[in-house]
């Protein structure tokens, strides 16, 4: 089960329908997520999982200009860096987990 493909993540559309999204889903499809449905300690550490992918794939942000400049780039940069790492997702793979 490799967490970048594989729908695993409790979300509620714009749509006000549920579904599960995968970590590229998420950064993929955020537009069209409003929000993580999932209980408060759940919602906790799926948010620090996706703030350290976000914080990885931008190598920071460096400062706060970097910050407030670098939403345009956390898509792609995000992408690029689950595609990079992809094996690493995989919960069953050769390689230790992250």
């Amino acid at each position: 089960m490799n967490l970048m493909d594989h729908a695993w993540i409790p979300v509620l559309g714009t749509d006000g329908k549920s579904r599960q999204a995968s970590l590229a889903d998420i950064f993929r499809d955020g537009e069209n997520i409003a929000d993580l449905a999932a209980n408060p300690c759940q919602r906790i550490a799926l948010m620090r999982l996706l703030i350290c992918i976000a914080q990885a794939a931008l190598d920071g942000p460096k400062d706060e200009a970097d910050w407030l400049q670098c939403r345009s780039r956390m898509v792609p940069d995000a992408l690029s860096y689950l595609d990079r790492w992809h094996d690493r997702f995989n919960l069953f793979g050769d390689h230790a987990f992250l």
